[in-house]
């Protein structure tokens, strides 16, 4: 894990490297404002940053899984994550925007290409998207897709493209406002054990923040009705498998 203090900032509250570039997650302390980078900021797995704390990239910023801040998030070119993006105040990028799930922002969203998102695209104030200067705007910079638009704010500047959300990505919870959907964790096919670990959190931490019964019943059910065991390939690669035994769940 990369783990940024206070010790790795500079009196502009630049990291100690121009950027950051590995498999690992990243994570903060709370209460470091935005934590600058000269460069981009690059990880198979997630960023995670927390209280009062945004990240600023003077390039890209990319993650295999998500992206959540406290704060804000910009970067100078595009923003990138295999799932969600959630910021607690604005979303700005000189390119485009991509999630492989959502994309939240507590005030506005700003993107000098399109902005694409699987899941739900929820936003406070303005989004724009297509603002890029350097060169003549095309039809396809101005698109905003999303699977389901969920906003009290305005589309300034964009084309929106709400392409549904199906079932198997998503869980309706009961007694909840519409917008209270949450992302499911599809197929939970984990390539290795770290994977496993990881995704097994994530899914226990979703059932946490929204108590809900439906959801949490699904939770159970997901995890105990059919668990992992651990076994070797013929390549001898430990990996996770979905296993029952005589009616007993284990791990």
């Amino acid at each position: 894990m990369v783990h940024i203090t206070k010790k790795d900032l500079d009196e502009d509250n630049f990291y100690k490297d121009s950027g950051i570039n590995t498999n690992e997650e990243i994570t903060c302390d709370e209460n470091l404002g935005y934590i600058k980078f000269k460069k981009s900021v690059i990880t198979t797995k997630s960023i995670i940053l927390g209280l009062s704390c945004g990240i600023k990239a003077g390039w890209g910023i990319k993650a295999g899984d998500g992206i959540e801040a406290g704060d804000g998030i910009e970067a100078g070119y595009g923003i990138k994550a295999g799932w969600g993006i959630k910021a607690g105040r604005r979303i700005k990028a000189g390119r485009g925007i991509e999630s492989g799930d959502g994309i939240e922002a507590g005030d506005g969203i700003k993107a000098g290409l399109s902005i694409i998102c699987r899941g739900i695209l929820k936003f406070s104030y303005q989004l724009f998207a297509g603002t890029c200067t350097w060169r003549k705007t095309t039809e396809e910079d101005l698109i905003v897709e999303c699977g389901k638009l969920e906003t009290e704010g305005k589309i300034i500047l964009g084309n929106l493209k709400e392409t549904g959300i199906t079932k198997e990505d998503n869980i309706k919870i009961i007694d909840h406002k519409e917008s209270d959907t949450i992302s499911a964790f599809k197929r939970f096919e984990a390539r290795d054990v770290e994977d496993s670990v990881r995704e097994l959190r994530q899914l226990l931490d979703c059932a946490f923040k929204y108590p809900d019964d439906r959801f949490i019943e699904v939770a159970i059910n997901r995890i105990f009705g059919e668990t992992f065991a651990l076994s070797e390939n013929d390549g001898g690669v430990k990996k996770w498998k979905w296993m029952r035994k005589g009616g007993q769940h284990y791990f």
